[in-house]
């Protein structure tokens, strides 16, 4: 590099050359680098050297850089000094030559810097998004303990100083990607002004500061008296008793002590809204010998965190009490082993693993005496003489699936909160894939096979609310799709792909259902679920059609957003026309034209009082944002079939066709309606499919039914920022959550990795765990218990929780 400028400048007049500058031209060290031994073998040198080569590399490169400009200033110079003052005809041919040499200097230092400036910027951008990409950035961020705080430290949730959300709820910046993002992400207002050294769970309530302060002597005045004030002067220091016998006069610290729970129904009057509700408590209690009323504490644990995203208040969800293990599950028979008395019995019912009961009877009687209640299913989904539509919640599971005794103990939570309490109202079933098994030989709808099946499976009291599938029976129902394409080595009729064949199978079993949850079992609700599902319901119920699919695709992030009215308004100004769906999307052919929906307005600007959809009941709800997947890098983006053009050998071929409009919402826990379960039925009969992620919000979206995104509370395990979280959240197209490479929705979904519902979340276990009594990470079990009591949580929706 330093030949090449010694050659440019020996290239030019003797004259010229004086005028040029060359102070950035590295002039050579008397003594090399290379030469020295000792700055070699020093490490400190070393590092003196390092930063010298990488200053005269930098020295050089900004040499070249403004040569261009360092030239033109030369040539201004020597034209201005030596050559304006002649007018000799060769005189003035060599000034337009100089002249011309002037401005094209000056253009090529134009577009040098701006090549320069564009590929530092294009470079800076790069290295900062893979940077900030990677987990090293919300890994950096403080773990809240607030969750694994208990009952003896409840505090009413109207002046409960949340972890995350309160006064010093700004992160300290651990190292330079969290200085970066406090800087660009977090308020002035939101940081505290000093840093406290202690946690935000020891701060003490306004009124307790109050009461234990002196409102005349400030901490600076305590800690620094005047002379002679006695006044001020600790006792302490006053006192030369040795510490041993203080400490033997001191009384003993008072037992600590748990609140009274109160008892939990959040169940409707039915006696006075239904006349013929008949309750069914006793078809449990015949078994159990007491009927099942779980119970809560008000108040929530002390700094407990609001939700990342998501909100009670959004949903209407109960946020003003906690539920302990105890009080939650042990009518269900949830016991500590401190619980169990040590000369009790295996056969004793409240502490076996089994209960001595068949709960497929049990439903069955329950709608039995409540039929005057129930309209029977004709297919139309319609009501009739105001009669209410069953729902079925159908938890999906395999044949081997490991199951422990806390999930036999929450699928009697389901049917009793959900099936005996409410009358009828729903119905809880299981869906077992059977896997493993040759049927060519086995079939598996022998009632000899099933019994076989079930009792290596599951316990036996929950026999009757088992229903038996296999791929084999999908491929015989669903003769259509053969010949589709297989996508990652998985064919059509896989499991991973087609679990929605099995469940629209079900439901073609089931016709007094009009709607259907469909749950996983490692999906856990620390609150009620009768609670939980009613009020999910009733949001997607009032949810208007005007724009909802743009408010589908975002993360409602309270702490930046507000309400979810303003959300609303925000989103309405955020969003692009593409997300402003209005009826049926356009784009596709739709296998059969006469299940659209019918729009009540022609354009959207006509519902000015965004009437159209509110009352009307949702066709899909799902836990997660419904998000477009369109140019993510989601894996399963990609998995359609059946729609023609992704066809090679088709002639037709666009190799610009991004594949048919759809959407997807990940983490497959939806409600369907039987309208959308039967329009997904329609297009698997026309030989088309999606990955199971994707195929009920597209056909939703092509046929124009209600979808809705139920934003839940969810809680992360790390303090982040809220504005940053949103900006994370939200990365995609228009400030969706979808849309462009930067969703969260593939390669960057490692940010969920402290979400408290996201498949692949190590910390749900975890936080699960240690509110049932166990240990993770240094928190939780029986020493931790002594201390603050046993954990107490508001009603979080959590997965995975496996193993539990």
């Amino acid at each position: 590099m330093t030949s090449l400028l010694a050659s440019l400048k020996s290239l030019l007049p003797s004259s010229l050359s004086s005028q040029l500058q060359w102070t950035l031209l590295p002039t050579s060290s008397p003594t090399s680098p290379s030469h020295n031994t000792t700055t070699t073998n020093s490490p400190e040198k070393r590092t003196n050297n390092s930063n010298s080569n990488n200053n005269n590399s930098s020295s050089i490169w900004l040499t070249l850089l403004t040569f261009p400009f360092t030239f033109s200033l030369t040539l201004t110079n020597f034209y201005s000094n030596h050559l304006k003052s002649y007018k000799l005809p060769a005189i003035t041919k060599i000034r337009r030559i100089f002249l011309q040499l002037l401005v094209g200097c000056v253009v090529i230092t134009s577009v040098t810097m701006v090549f320069a400036l564009s590929g530092m910027t294009g470079y800076t951008v790069n290295k900062l998004g893979v940077h900030f990409d990677s987990d090293a950035v919300w890994k950096g961020f403080p773990v809240m303990t607030s969750y694994y705080n208990g009952i003896y430290d409840l505090v009413p949730k109207e002046i409960n100083i949340a972890e995350n959300t309160g006064p010093n709820n700004a992160p300290k910046a651990t190292s330079v990607h969290n200085r970066f993002v406090n800087r660009r992400f977090v308020k002035d207002d939101d940081a505290p002004a000093e840093e406290s050294k202690s946690s935000n769970t020891d701060i003490t309530p306004p009124s307790q500061e109050t009461a234990n302060s002196d409102s005349t002597t400030t901490p600076t005045e305590s800690s620094n008296p005047p002379k002679g004030s006695k006044a001020t002067t600790p006792k302490k220091q006053e006192n030369n008793t040795p510490k041993q016998e203080l400490k033997d006069k001191q009384p003993p610290p008072p037992q600590k002590k748990a609140p009274n729970p109160i008892p939990y129904h959040p169940y409707p009057d039915y006696t006075a809204s239904s006349p013929n509700f008949k309750s069914c408590e006793s078809l449990v209690s015949n078994y159990t010998g007491q009927s099942i009323r779980i119970k809560a504490y008000k108040g929530v644990m002390k700094g407990m965190p609001d939700p990342a995203y998501g909100s009670y208040e959004a949903l209407g969800l109960d946020d003003s009490v906690c539920f302990e293990r105890r009080m939650r599950f042990g009518g269900y028979g949830w016991k500590d082993r401190d619980e169990i008395p040590k000369n009790s019995k295996d056969e004793d019912i409240l502490f076996d693993r089994e209960w001595r009961v068949d709960w497929g009877q049990v439903q069955d009687e329950c709608v039995k005496m409540n039929s005057g209640r129930f309209e029977g299913n004709d297919g139309k989904g319609e009501d009739k003489k105001g009669k209410k539509k069953r729902t079925a919640v159908v938890l999906r599971v395999w044949n081997s699936y490991p199951f422990t005794r806390f999930d036999y103990v929450v699928l009697r939570s389901l049917i009793t909160e959900l099936n005996v309490n409410t009358g009828g109202e729903y119905g809880v079933h299981l869906l077992m894939h059977v896997k493993d098994i040759d049927e060519d030989k086995v079939d598996v709808r022998s009632e000899k096979v099933r019994r076989k099946i079930l009792e290596e499976s599951i316990a036996e009291e929950f026999w009757g609310i088992t229903t038996l599938w296999s791929e084999k029976m999908m491929k015989e129902e669903y003769k259509e799709l053969e010949g589709g394409k297989e996508w990652r080595e998985h064919g059509i009729y896989d499991a991973y792909r087609s679990i929605w064949l099995s469940q629209q199978w079900f439901s073609k079993l089931h016709e007094e259902y009009e709607y259907f949850w469909s749950l996983e079992m490692d999906v856990k609700y620390t609150g009620h679920w009768y609670h939980l599902f009613d009020k999910i319901n009733t949001f997607a119920r009032n949810q208007p059609r005007r724009g909802l699919w743009a408010r589908n695709a975002r993360f409602y992030v309270p702490s930046v957003h507000g309400s979810y009215q303003e959300f609303s308004e925000m989103v309405e100004k955020q969003s692009s026309p593409e997300e402003r769906i209005w009826g049926a999307v356009e784009g596709v052919e739709v296998i059969d034209e006469k299940l659209k929906v019918k729009k009540t307005f022609e354009k959207e600007e006509d519902d000015e009082g965004y009437q159209w959809g509110k009352g009307e009941e949702a066709d899909l709800v799902t836990l997660s944002p419904i998000f477009q997947v369109v140019n993510t890098t989601w894996v399963i983006k990609d998995d359609f079939t059946g729609y023609g053009d992704e066809r090679p050998e088709k002639e037709n071929y666009n190799p610009y066709w991004s594949g048919p409009p759809r959407r997807g919402a990940v983490v497959a826990v939806y409600r369907f309606s039987r309208r959308l379960l039967n329009a997904m039925e329609v297009e698997n009969r026309g030989g088309r499919h999606m990955g199971v992620e994707m195929f009920p919000a597209s056909v939703a979206l092509q046929y124009g039914y209600k979808g809705v995104y139920a934003p839940h509370p969810v809680f992360m395990d790390r303090r982040w920022p809220g504005r940053y979280l949103e900006k994370v959240l939200n990365g995609g197209k228009d400030g969706s959550s979808g849309g462009s490479e930067r969703s969260l929705f593939g390669k960057r979904e490692h940010h969920f990795g402290g979400s408290g519902f996201y498949y692949g979340s190590y910390w749900p276990r975890g936080v699960m765990g240690v509110w049932m009594g166990g240990e993770w990470e240094g928190k939780g079990g029986e020493g931790w218990e002594r201390e603050r009591g046993r954990g107490c949580l508001g009603g979080m929706v959590v997965h995975p929780v496996k193993d539990l």
